[in-house]
C-alpha cells in the first residue's frame, strides 16, 4: 500500500487561500478586523500542532504555536469590552502558562521563579484593572444570604422555649 503525503506547495497554496479569503472577510466585514486575525492566528496554532502531531520527538513546533494562540486569545480580549482593560494581565498570565508547564512536565524547580513572578504581577495586574470586582462579589454574597434566608422553613417562625419548642425537637 502507497503512503500518501501532502507536498509542500500544496500545503502552501492552501494557507495562502486561507489568508487571502480572511483578509478579504476582514475588508467586507470591517466589525470583524480583531476576530478575523485572531482566527488567523487560531488557524496557525492549530497547523503547528498538525505539524508537532507528526513527528512528536521535535517539539519545536509547540513554541510558535503557543505564540500564536497566545495572540489569537488577546486579539479576542480587544474586542471583548469587559474584558478590553485585562490585556496587561493576560499577557503576564500567557508568559508565566509556558514556565508552569515546564515545572508540571519536568519538576523543574527553577521554572516557578520566573513562572512565578509573571502569575503575581498578572494577578495585581488582574485585581487593580478589576475595580467592578469586589461591588459584584458584594451584591452576589447579599443575593445568596437572602435566597438561604427566604428558603428556610415554612415561613413560621420556631418556638424558642416551651412545649411546641419540645415537640418540634422530636
Amino acid at each position: 500500500m502507497e503512503k500518501r503525503t501532502v507536498k509542500p506547495p500544496i500545503v502552501f497554496g492552501m494557507i495562502l487561500i486561507v489568508l487571502g479569503v480572511m483578509m478579504l472577510l476582514e475588508r467586507v466585514l470591517p466589525w470583524a478586523g480583531n476576530f478575523v486575525w485572531a482566527a488567523i492566528f487560531a488557524v496557525g496554532g492549530f497547523a503547528l500542532l498538525g505539524v508537532y502531531s507528526r513527528s512528536k520527538p521535535r517539539r519545536w513546533p509547540l513554541i510558535p504555536a503557543y505564540v500564536a494562540f497566545a495572540l489569537a486569545g488577546l486579539m479576542l480580549i480587544e474586542v471583548i469590552p469587559l474584558l478590553s482593560n485585562l490585556e496587561d494581565a493576560y499577557v503576564m498570565f500567557a508568559i508565566a502558562i509556558p514556565f508552569l508547564y515546564v515545572y508540571l512536565r519536568d519538576r523543574k524547580i527553577w521554572a516557578l521563579i520566573p513562572g512565578g513572578i509573571m502569575a503575581v504581577i498578572g494577578v495585581g495586574l488582574l485585581l487593580e484593572n478589576m475595580v467592578w470586582l469586589f461591588p459584584v462579589a458584594l451584591i452576589i454574597g447579599g443575593l445568596l444570604i437572602m435566597v438561604r434566608q427566604f428558603g428556610k422553613g415554612s415561613g413560621k417562625p420556631k418556638p424558642a422555649s416551651g412545649p411546641e419548642a419540645d415537640r418540634a425537637q422530636e
